[in-house]
């Protein structure tokens, strides 16, 4: 598995040598993760400062945030599912699985090589070098970033209206 993430890393190298065959995606699992991260610190760091018992607010906050990212992954295998299934293919649930993790991994490699350049954490490389798949790639993002989303929202709702009572 490390060989996938190094690819997704030596990806970015492309961006560098051919511009004209980037673009810019919605953001994928591994991006979504870094700006939950960050959302999340900044909502519950006020509420951190202000709470007596910080050790166990800490852990609710851990757990939350694997929660998340349980359910997100959940999602990616879905999204795979349903496009594996909408193209006639025959799958069965350990390779799906792996295909998510190698998939994560070579984002996670793209991910820290652009990492220092923030701006750039969404460039993708067209590997046709031609355009004709961005439609379907924005189209397939756009669903995944949304689920996303969605799903954040519902567990940080879930969340608050527990806490709440």
């Amino acid at each position: 598995y490390k060989r996938f993430f190094r690819w997704g890393y030596g990806d970015v190298i492309l961006h560098k040598k051919y511009p004209e065959n980037r673009y810019h995606q919605f953001p994928n699992l591994i991006e979504f993760i870094f700006m939950v991260s960050i959302l999340n610190i900044l909502i519950f760091g006020w509420v951190i400062s202000l709470l007596d018992n910080f050790l166990n607010f800490f852990w609710l906050v851990s757990l939350l945030f694997l929660i998340i990212l349980l359910a997100i992954f959940i999602w990616e295998i879905l999204c795979e599912a349903f496009k594996l299934n909408r193209n006639n293919r025959k799958f069965g649930f350990i390779p799906l699985v792996k295909a998510v993790i190698i998939r994560q991994l070579n984002d996670l490699g793209r991910f820290i090589h652009q990492l220092p350049k923030i701006w750039k954490i969404t460039c993708r490389w067209d590997y046709f070098c031609s355009g004709e798949s961005l439609k379907y790639e924005t189209k397939t993002a756009a669903m995944k970033f949304l689920g996303f989303i969605v799903i954040y929202c519902i567990i940080i709702i879930i969340t608050i209206s527990l806490l709440n009572t």
